[in-house]
């Protein structure tokens, strides 16, 4: 068995090294790690839903659960994006809480929607439920894009997703981001409120300067 890879983070200029090496890590390589936890995440938020429906769950015991693994998800992506728990400030948290309260007013809904029968107990609620792991990566974003404005980091530009497990390609929204090129920092349309909501996986580079960036 391979050791495990371990990794430092370079506050200065936001970005993780290969504690061996000292190379820097490309941040498309993080963001797909992060993306591998939103999908756990989402894989585990479509599981209580599935238990719901089968019976095997109460909406009480769904309502705790998904708002436990929102939490997780959400604070684990802000986490990764600030380069560890060790740089979290006080701010960071904060930001970092009022995403996740925005998250858990969106899950109560849900509920609602299946107490009133608005939400029909079929594969839907899977797929609605999984929708929750998924919006980490806007979280992600967002604590990365703070950071990196204090950082002076004034320049920004949209990494469309081409996977073929994604839809970002065939989105308008995205691909209109894409083709701004670089542009100030917060000009962009966030990730989360585009065409693809909390689906959507594109990628937001930044620079001082509009230069390139890893």
């Amino acid at each position: 068995m391979m050791p495990e890879r371990t990794y430092t983070y370079d506050a200065i200029s936001g970005r993780y090294r290969d504690a061996t090496s000292g190379r820097f890590i490309s941040n498309a390589s993080v963001r797909s790690t992060v993306d591998a936890v939103a999908d756990a995440a989402g894989d585990r938020m479509a599981g209580l839903a599935k238990a719901l429906r089968e019976g095997r769950s109460t909406l009480a015991a769904f309502e705790t659960g998904m708002l436990s693994a929102i939490k997780d998800a959400n604070l684990s992506a802000a986490i990764a994006a600030r380069g560890g728990a060790a740089q979290m400030s006080p701010a960071d948290n904060g930001a970092a809480g009022r995403l996740i309260r925005d998250q858990y007013g969106y899950a109560r809904q849900f509920v609602a929607d299946i107490a009133s029968g608005k939400q029909p107990l079929d594969g839907r609620l899977e797929a609605r439920a999984r929708l929750y792991g998924d919006a980490s990566v806007s979280s992600y974003e967002a604590i990365r894009g703070r950071d990196a404005r204090a950082r002076g980091e004034n320049q920004e530009r949209n990494i469309l997703n081409t996977s073929v497990k994604e839809h970002c390609q065939d989105s308008p929204t995205c691909a209109e981001q894409r083709d701004k090129g670089w542009v100030p920092a917060g000009s962009l349309v966030p990730i989360g409120q585009r065409g693809c909501r909390s689906r959507c996986r594109c990628r937001i580079e930044r620079s001082r300067a509009g230069g390139r960036a890893a």
